[in-house]
């Protein structure tokens, strides 16, 4: 689990670079994300990387986590943190929970599972 949660901070920090991270500007920076596909495509594109260099093991884990194939893990893992973000789904909580290394909170765990 740590190591998923290392891997999913690291998505989610590529999309939010540069804003100093508090609740506010979470939530502040979903519309003006939504509106910015080439901003989504290039978290896309770095996150997708990110997660398809990863280490095998890791990506055994995530994938019997997630519910899914190794092959297709990449653009799944992303692109359900992108969705879940967007959405409104992922609150600053469940963010905040994997900053600070606690447990995955039962809003992460949907998100990542079911997408």
């Amino acid at each position: 689990m740590k190591v998923i949660r290392i891997l999913i901070l690291s998505a989610i920090a590529i999309s939010l670079a540069g804003c100093e991270l508090n609740e506010r500007t979470f939530n502040e920076a979903r519309p003006k994300l939504r509106q910015r596909q080439d901003i989504q495509a290039d978290y896309m594109h770095k996150c997708t990387r990110r997660v398809k260099y990863s280490h095998i093991e890791l990506k055994r884990h995530m994938a019997g986590f997630m519910h899914t194939e190794i092959d297709g893990l990449p653009e799944k893992v992303c692109g359900r943190m992108l969705r879940g973000y967007l959405s409104g789904r992922m609150k600053f909580q469940d963010f905040k929970a994997l900053m600070t290394g606690q447990k995955f909170t039962p809003g992460m765990v949907q998100i990542l599972r079911a997408g």
